[in-house]
């Protein structure tokens, strides 16, 4: 449509040069072309900071009457399962009897067969085997039963580990409660920022569900969290594979 494009913010870059717009501002940027109210405004990339460009122009909508600032929160669905050909196993049973139960302690951990064939179906590989799956109800006799194929997400397998890390050579159960008793709350647990919504998630339930059982005693498993910084790309984006911004170290 012909619209002319202005930059917002400067530094500018050379928009001539496809190497140079992917190189990342290491000076502080400020808005241009915004209107004297904007015109020098440090620009800050980081969340909702005081003092930042984005408090501006909250403030200016506000005091206009056509805008006001809104918080927004979504709670989604968490589910564990995964279609994996290993992993921490479901302990569930179905069968046309007894819809679901726990399996005898006996009949986990299972050895995974090794002749299991990769469909590109999206299914767990050992859905369609045609035995491993196959066993008997726990309760309600011995009848015909098949094994839950899904696994467990990854960040349940190490949930607990610092539950078992106090007693490593306990082997009448998943920990020691006396061990559990005086070592935990942790006083310092250090992570990246994405373990917020996945690891420390399971963990604070892993934490409260034997809690209510009255195995481990206290709220948190945790008493702070630090987090650490991102390796950051080229682009100024987080690094990582599927944007493939990554950097081989052959060229640090």
């Amino acid at each position: 449509m012909n619209c002319p494009s202005y930059w917002s913010s400067s530094p500018e870059r050379s928009p001539e040069a496809k190497s140079e717009t992917m190189k990342p501002l290491m000076s502080v940027r400020v808005m241009i072309n915004s209107g004297d109210f904007f015109n020098g405004t440090p620009v800050n990339t980081e969340k909702r900071p005081q003092e930042s460009i984005h408090q501006r122009v909250i403030d200016w909508l506000e005091t206009a009457g056509i805008g006001k600032e809104f918080h927004s929160t979504t709670l989604s669905r968490l589910v564990i399962s995964r279609q994996r050909y290993w992993g921490a196993p479901i302990p569930m049973v179905n069968s046309q009897k007894f819809t679901a139960g726990t399996p005898c302690p006996m009949t986990n951990p299972r050895e995974l067969p090794e002749d299991v064939e990769w469909r590109p179906t999206g299914e767990s590989p050992l859905k369609p085997h045609p035995t491993w799956k196959n066993t008997t109800r726990p309760v309600l006799g011995n009848g015909p039963a098949t094994r839950e194929t899904d696994t467990m997400d990854t960040p349940m397998c190490p949930s607990w580990y610092h539950l078992r890390y106090l007693s490593p050579k306990f082997d009448q159960g998943p920990f020691d409660l006396p061990n559990t008793s005086t070592g935990c709350p942790l006083i310092r647990h250090t992570g990246g920022i994405e373990h917020a919504t996945m690891h420390l998630l399971y963990t604070r339930f892993f934490h409260k569900a034997p809690r209510d059982a009255g195995i481990v005693k206290g709220d948190e498993p945790m008493m702070h969290l630090r987090n650490q910084g991102m390796v950051l790309g080229e682009d100024g984006d987080k690094m990582s594979k599927s944007k493939g911004n990554v950097t081989r170290r052959m060229f640090w």
